[in-house]
């Protein structure tokens, strides 16, 4: 690369102004050759602080952050992965979250409606989820993984069946990008009377991040929500959790009719 050198591009924007084309005319340059053609789309969280495209159009698009086979755990090492997971959606869908342990896909019109400082205040949406495992249900609702569970799929959808917390569905068998898993529903049992501190309602905390310890962000349900749990074997002893999750019960069955043909469009790198 040298001071001076030329390079001819042309670019277009598409109607929305969410994807930029650009491609090279010529460039006596290399190296910017090789970086700047291509298709870029607008990242536009509603956090300037978090990292997602936002409001996208029909089609299909890479995640940058979200490493579903990374194992978690202090002191993990982690960067960028774009291009983990490929998803195709329909108009009428958001990117609002792509972290190295989560990455979310949420209807436009919730998308639209979430705030910047608060911006999963009520949940209506998919979720992927690193490395997940069974956790104990103890009065502080803080993580501890239960090693005795198999992390596999018929471990954890055995033992989640099996909790008094939880009224879950028979599960279901299911196959995305050639990964075998099994899905089922799940709502809190009305018997389930335990209250996280500093919350006012039932809730039922059940999943954790396999190896994190006490930095482990943990998974659970309150009282009323409910939940699609797609546990998928990723293979090499990896293993990955979709969820469609809603707070509001009237809308779930209608969302989770929307959600799986996207889910079926997923490939993971």
């Amino acid at each position: 690369m040298l001071a001076g050198d030329t390079g001819l591009y042309r670019w277009s924007v598409n109607p929305s102004s969410r994807i930029l084309t650009i491609v090279a005319t010529s460039d006596d340059c290399p190296i910017r050759l090789g970086a700047v053609p291509g298709t870029w789309w607008l990242e536009a969280c509603k956090d300037p602080d978090t990292t997602c495209l936002g409001d996208l159009d029909a089609g299909t698009y890479e995640s940058q952050y979200i490493t579903p086979r990374l194992d978690p755990g202090m002191g993990l090492a982690w960067e960028p992965d774009f291009g983990a997971l490929t998803y195709t959606v329909p108009d009428g869908w958001a990117n609002s979250l792509d972290f190295p342990a989560w990455f979310a896909l949420t209807p436009a019109a919730d998308f639209a409606a979430q705030g910047a400082s608060e911006p999963r205040r009520a949940v209506h949406d998919i979720t992927v989820h690193w490395q997940p495992a069974a956790t104990a249900q103890n009065a502080e609702c803080k993580s501890d993984e239960l090693t005795s569970v198999p992390r596999t799929v018929n471990g954890l959808v055995d033992w989640i069946r099996g909790l008094p917390s939880l009224d879950a569905g028979a599960p279901k068998a299911i196959t995305i990008d050639g990964h075998p898993g099994q899905w089922l529903d799940v709502g809190v049992s009305p018997s389930w009377k335990t209250v996280c501190p500093g919350e006012t309602q039932p809730i039922a905390v059940f999943l954790t991040e396999s190896g994190a310890g006490d930095a482990a962000d943990t998974f659970g349900l309150t009282a009323g929500d409910r939940a699609r749990l797609i546990f998928l074997d990723l293979g090499g002893g990896d293993l990955g959790m979709v969820t469609i999750y809603s707070t509001d019960t009237a809308r779930f069955d209608g969302l989770a009719a929307q959600a799986m043909p996207i889910i079926q469009s997923f490939h993971f790198e």
